[in-house]
């Protein structure tokens, strides 16, 4: 499946910027995304295999920022481990989520998503997950995997457990997240059978920290939530 069977909740043409195995934008296809930043001076969303998303503002230098994918790539310089820098920030986020009662799990939890916007990283569409399920996505999956954070405040990492655009990832959003206006849009479309739709298993995602918290506490120094 194409990631734009989605709809308008996922693009083809987002790319995450990382070294996983199956990264197949070229070098030409880098030019051209800086390029049409340049000349619209828009948001623009590049995604890839593990949903991730940067979202770059106008005031964003974007060839600034694809020459440090470039040397990334090249292994002219290092990424980061978000993980890892949280931890070296001095948070303490056990592997194992066995060794965290409901209570305590759900608090750390949090101190974790009220953190990333220090990184220039926010997380979205979670509520298809308990807190427990959504710990074990971040902590073993989400934020281990070593990358080029944003370094501009004008961009922003936005991460999701559902924004890959797999398959399965497709029949969340339809099944927690789109409207019954976008599923049938999608139905006529792809001409596929619907899931049923389900009630969410959290009510989280409207407290989430956004990309405009995310720019104000990286120039602040801040928590502004």
């Amino acid at each position: 499946m194409s990631l734009c069977k989605v709809g308008t909740a996922l693009s083809a043409d987002w790319v995450r910027p990382s070294r996983c195995l199956n990264y197949t934008r070229t070098e030409e296809d880098w030019f051209l995304i800086a390029l049409h930043q340049v000349e619209k001076l828009q948001v623009e969303r590049f995604r890839g295999n593990l949903g991730e998303e940067v979202v770059m503002k106008k005031d964003c230098d974007p060839i600034s920022e694809l020459e440090r994918l470039d040397r990334f790539f090249d292994g002219e310089e290092e990424g980061e481990v978000p993980l890892a820098v949280l931890r070296a920030g001095g948070i303490d986020i056990p592997d194992d989520d066995a060794l965290l009662d409901d209570g305590a799990l759900h608090d750390k939890l949090w101190e974790i998503i009220t953190a990333m916007p220090a990184l220039g990283m926010v997380i979205e569409y979670t509520d298809h997950l308990t807190d427990r399920e959504l710990y074990r996505y971040l902590v073993q999956d989400g934020l281990v995997e070593e990358t080029i954070l944003p370094g501009d405040a004008a961009s922003t990492w936005h991460l999701s457990p559902a924004g890959s655009g797999s398959e399965e990832d497709t029949q969340i959003h339809l099944r927690f997240y789109f409207s019954d206006e976008e599923r049938e849009e999608w139905h006529r479309q792809w001409g596929e059978p619907l899931p049923p739709k389900e009630a969410p298993r959290a009510n989280r995602d409207h407290l989430l920290p956004t990309g405009e918290l995310s720019r104000a506490e990286r120039e602040t120094g801040e928590n502004v939530a």
